[in-house]
């Protein structure tokens, strides 16, 4: 059909993708190519290809100063190699169940994993979007970092009439997170950015909610 044989696998792959699944689509692939008579593409860079920065950055699409910035970090190509490999892998959505609202077991329902060091943080291996509770926002997508820095907040607290302020709130994950696991006492949420604010809104009631100059003390109620 006057199709390049290169184009009319790509696209194929990308259908393979939508119906047997990305795991499936590198075999799809390799089959596609045997094929068609079109050596793999990591074989034809060994072949074509000697200095060792050029190959890794045609094969993983890093630009040449980054290959260098690890090689000199890491002075052995197998483990900048390795780091490459890392890097272009597409890093799974942390989950976390807010308190009072989910749990780590119905989030876990859907497939994926505890986060060990958190109270209340999943990997998941779904969507976000298809999972119920994120859908209803009885939980939330938060990287991990931004989760284990609100526990290790939380874990300050030693009395339950101190008065919480996030200052500086949106986009509201970690105001959501201190919320929740308050029972929704002695809390106020702030942000100066209007349209940073309307994010707050969507998460948060507007009786803890304030839209002020964090400069400004005299300004707080």
């Amino acid at each position: 059909m006057r199709t390049p044989a290169h184009a009319a696998i790509n696209e194929t792959v990308e259908v393979g993708k939508k119906v047997v699944g990305k795991s499936r689509s590198s075999f799809l692939n390799a089959m596609l190519r045997k094929l068609a008579g079109i050596p793999d593409i990591d074989v034809l860079i060994d072949e074509k290809i000697t200095d060792p920065i050029e190959k890794l950055t045609v094969k993983y699409s890093h630009p040449t100063w980054i290959i260098r910035a690890f090689f000199d970090r890491l002075g052995d190509w197998e483990e900048v190699e390795k780091l490459l490999v890392a890097d272009n892998t597409a890093a799974k959505p942390n989950l976390i169940a807010w308190p009072g609202l989910s749990t780590t077991d119905e989030l876990l329902l859907s497939g994926g994993n505890k986060i060990a060091f958190l109270d209340n943080g999943v990997i998941a291996e779904t969507p976000p979007e298809s999972i119920p509770a994120i859908r209803e926002r009885r939980a939330g997508v938060q990287d991990a970092g931004s989760q284990y820095l609100t526990d290790l907040v939380l874990a300050t607290s030693d009395s339950s009439d101190l008065e919480w302020l996030d200052l500086c709130a949106a986009p509201g994950g970690k105001a959501k997170y201190i919320y929740e696991s308050l029972q929704h006492k002695h809390f106020t949420a702030n942000e100066i950015n209007s349209s940073r604010f309307g994010l707050l809104k969507q998460i948060l009631p507007a009786n803890v909610l304030l839209n002020l100059d964090g400069r400004e003390a005299s300004e707080f109620p």
